[in-house]
């Protein structure tokens, strides 16, 4: 079951009972209230010294966001491209065959040898110096240095 929602004089008088408890643990500052001072926090006609009926006491909630929409990611675009294609645009040198697979520079860290071999049929790659693999937008990001979104978008192209 929903709570009851409190009302305007019922908030006020929370926030003013939290004022004064609050007090109690502070020596001396804040200030106590005087009589007819606005409580800290409190959104009445009487703290803010704003009537009920004025626009500017209109609820947050009521208050529409204008949403910016962004064209999809064309993912599956991407993702076709091939893993020898993606070597080739990032200049990994000529990729040389290895049986059913492909080997070319690895450009993730020193490399006089081909080292990062290249899985056609899965669309992965892997270098055995470093340890590191995965599919072809992952190499894009780490050699390009760039977000998914990024990458995406320049492999789409």
């Amino acid at each position: 079951m929903k709570p009851a929602r409190a009302s305007e004089g019922e908030k006020h008088l929370r926030l003013e009972i939290a004022h004064a408890l609050h007090l109690g643990h502070r020596s001396g500052w804040p200030p106590p209230l005087a009589e007819g001072d606005p409580v800290p926090g409190c959104s009445c006609p009487t703290c803010t010294g704003i009537a009920a009926e004025d626009p500017a006491r209109r609820s947050r909630r009521t208050v529409r966001r204008r949403t910016v929409s962004t064209p999809p990611l064309p993912v599956e675009a991407a993702r076709l491209v091939s893993i020898l294609e993606v070597a080739e645009r990032l200049g990994l040198g000529e990729p040389v065959r290895r049986g059913r697979e492909w080997a070319a520079l690895c450009p993730l860290h020193d490399d006089t040898r081909p080292s990062l071999t290249l899985d056609l049929e899965r669309g992965l790659w892997y270098c055995f110096a470093c340890a590191e693999g995965g599919d072809a937008l992952e190499l894009w990001q780490r050699v390009r240095g760039c977000s998914f979104a990024e990458a995406v978008r320049e492999l789409a192209a």
